[in-house]
């Protein structure tokens, strides 16, 4: 399988950065395995725009792949 670049925007760093530990690092390891995987188990894609998203606990991750 292929791996792909993450970019993420200075926006969704600060983000991450605000985050408690308990909850940025599962969010941090999600976006680091998009690296090897771009379309995990539970990833659905986006209606009314393109991209994708996964969740991790309460969150959702929005991302696109090229």
């Amino acid at each position: 399988m292929a791996n792909y670049i993450i970019v993420l925007s200075n926006k969704v760093q600060k983000q991450l950065d605000k985050l408690s530990d308990n909850l940025g690092k599962p969010i941090f390891e999600a976006i680091v395995n998009l690296k090897k995987n771009s379309r995990p188990s539970g990833c659905k894609k986006l209606k009314g725009r393109t991209g994708y998203r996964i969740r991790v606990a309460n969150c959702r991750v929005i991302f696109r792949c090229n």
